[in-house]
């Protein structure tokens, strides 16, 4: 057999060249999840904590825990006074519970989010209702308005007006006796 002179052909070098970036970005994407994307999952899997990573307040309702009832049963108190440590932080708050007044570490307090009385109620502007807003047009939420009575109202999604007769008339129907120009939608 004879030796045939063998060259690689524009299809081969531009397949070659395509394979040697494709195994670069594979090695980039494993570099990448094995430093971080690891890391981070093991530290997002810690040991989950019970406190809030805000400041405690005088007068803030919180939850006291209790590591041997279940959670149902921990009991709401009020923070009547905060006590710092030789370090200027706040470690601990004396709690007052339903007749008692205890002392409890800050870790062991879960605030909860109750509006305090002084903070301002902002004033509904039109007609005492509010409209939800930040939603599609289409959407059920859309359509429904609150009163600070806490009555809902539903507003029909489809907008409809009276006939003379007295019957309602579909403004999105196709073909519509209102609006002439849609009946001639197909």
């Amino acid at each position: 057999m004879s030796k045939v002179n063998w060259k690689p052909g524009v299809t081969e070098k531009v397949t070659r060249r395509h394979m040697e970036g494709l195994q670069s970005v594979i090695q980039g994407l494993w570099k990448e999840w094995s430093e971080q994307y690891v890391i981070n999952l093991r530290e997002s899997h810690s040991k989950p904590r019970r406190h809030s990573a805000t400041t405690p307040r005088v007068g803030q309702v919180v939850l006291v825990t209790n590591e041997n009832a279940p959670r149902h049963h921990w009991s709401l108190g009020l923070i009547t006074e905060l006590k710092e440590a030789s370090d200027g932080e706040i470690r601990k708050a004396v709690v007052r519970c339903k007749r008692n007044y205890i002392e409890r570490s800050i870790s062991h307090l879960i605030p909860l989010e109750v509006p305090e009385e002084n903070e301002e109620q902002p004033e509904n502007t039109e007609n005492d209702t509010e409209t939800l807003e930040g939603r599609s047009e289409l959407s059920p939420l859309n359509m429904i308005q609150t009163t600070p009575k806490s009555k809902t109202t539903v507003i029909p999604s489809t907008p409809t007006t009276k006939a003379d007769d007295g019957s309602q008339l579909n403004l999105n129907h196709p073909k519509d006796p209102v609006c002439p120009e849609r009946s001639n939608r197909g």
